[in-house]
C-alpha cells in the first residue's frame, strides 16, 4: 500500500513538474462531447456484458438488475483502489446484495479474469499477424513474430490448465464449471456464450478508449489500444498499482503510442488527459452503480 501510495504521488508530481497543472485539469480540454458520449456509453455496456457473465458462471439465480448495480460498484472500486484491493468488493457486495456465498462469487470472478487475459493475448497474436504496423512494430522491436506466438499460445495452455486443475480439485470450481460444460443440458453453449461476452466486453473497452482519445482530437490507431491493453493488465497486476491506476495507466500508453510513432511528450499529453477523463467516466458509473445499489436496499426489491 505504502508502496503504491509513493509511486502514485512520484508519478502525479512528474507529470505535473513536466506539463503544468493544465494537463490534468478537464475544464481545459477541448472535448468533442459526441465522442466523449460513444465513449461512455461503450463503457457502461461493457458492464451489462459483464453481468450477463457472471449471471451464465453463478450457480444460483440471481437479478440480473440487481448484479448490474454490483458490477458498476465493482469496476469502479478496482479502478479506484491500488493493488487490485477493489477485486474484494465484488464477492463483498454479492453476499450482502444478493445472499451469494464468498466462495462462489469470488470463483465465478477469478474465472472471469483468466477468460479476460486469454482474449487479450489471442487478440495480440491477430493483431500482430493481420495488422502490418504492428507486425513491423514487433519486428523493430526485434521481437520474432513465431516466438511471441509459441510464447503467447504456451501461457494460453497453461492458464486452461489452470482451470481445469481448479475444476478438478475446488468444489465450487466444479460446480461452476459443470455449469458451463453439462454436455447432457447442451451447456456447452454457455461455454461459447463464455467466449462470445468476453470478446464483445474488450471490444467496448478498446472502443471506450480509442474514442476517449478521439474526443480529445487525438488521431490514434485501433491497434494501439489492443498494446497499450496487453501492456496495462501486467503492469495492473505489480504491488505498484496505485490510486486509480496513477503511474502503470501512464506508463502502459505512453510506452504503446511510443511503439506507433508518438513522441514522449505527445503519448505523456495523450496518457495524462486519456486518464482524466476516464476517471471522471469511471466516477459517474460508480454514482449510477450506487443508485442502482441503492434503489435495491430501499426499495424493498429482493433477488430471486
Amino acid at each position: 500500500m505504502v508502496a503504491s501510495t509513493i509511486f502514485s504521488l512520484l508519478i502525479l508530481g512528474g507529470v505535473l513538474w513536466h506539463s503544468g497543472l493544465n494537463f490534468v485539469n478537464p475544464f481545459t480540454y477541448s472535448i468533442d462531447w459526441f465522442f466523449f458520449c460513444v465513449s461512455f456509453a461503450l463503457f457502461m455496456i461493457n458492464y451489462v456484458f459483464r453481468s450477463v457473465r457472471f449471471c451464465e458462471l453463478l450457480v444460483s439465480n440471481v437479478s440480473p438488475y440487481i448484479l448490474y448495480g454490483v458490477s458498476l460498484v465493482h469496476g469502479a472500486s478496482n479502478y479506484f483502489f491500488p493493488l487490485k484491493l477493489g477485486e474484494l468488493s465484488f464477492p463483498l457486495l454479492c453476499k450482502y446484495f444478493l445472499n451469494q456465498s464468498l466462495s462462489e462469487s469470488g470463483a465465478a470472478l477469478f474465472l472471469c479474469r483468466i477468460l479476460d487475459f486469454l482474449f487479450i493475448l489471442t487478440l495480440t497474436v491477430i493483431v500482430v499477424f493481420l495488422w502490418a504496423e504492428a507486425y513491423k512494430i514487433f519486428e523493430d522491436l526485434g521481437i520474432n513474430q513465431s516466438t511471441y506466438t509459441f510464447f503467447t499460445i504456451t501461457v494460453i495452455f497453461f492458464l486452461l490448465l489452470l482451470i481445469f486443475f481448479l475444476a478438478k480439485c475446488s468444489g465450487v470450481f466444479r460446480q461452476i464449471w459443470n455449469k458451463v460444460l453439462d454436455i447432457d443440458r447442451f451447456r456447452p453453449l454457455v461455454f461459447i456464450k463464455m467466449i462470445v461476452l468476453t470478446s464483445l466486453i474488450w471490444f467496448c473497452i478498446l472502443g471506450n478508449f480509442y474514442f476517449l482519445s478521439m474526443s480529445l482530437g487525438y488521431d490514434v490507431k485501433p491497434a494501439s489500444m489492443v498494446i497499450v491493453s496487453v501492456i496495462m493488465v501486467p503492469l495492473s497486476l505489480m504491488p505498484v498499482q496505485g490510486f486509480a491506476n496513477v503511474g502503470t495507466f501512464e506508463l502502459a500508453w505512453v510506452s504503446g503510442l511510443i511503439m506507433f510513432g508518438f513522441s514522449q511528450g505527445e503519448a505523456l499529453e495523450i496518457a495524462v488527459k486519456v486518464h482524466v477523463l476516464l476517471t471522471v467516466q469511471v466516477a459517474l458509473m460508480l454514482a449510477i452503480g450506487g443508485a442502482f445499489l441503492a434503489i435495491r436496499k430501499f426499495g424493498g426489491n429482493h433477488a430471486q
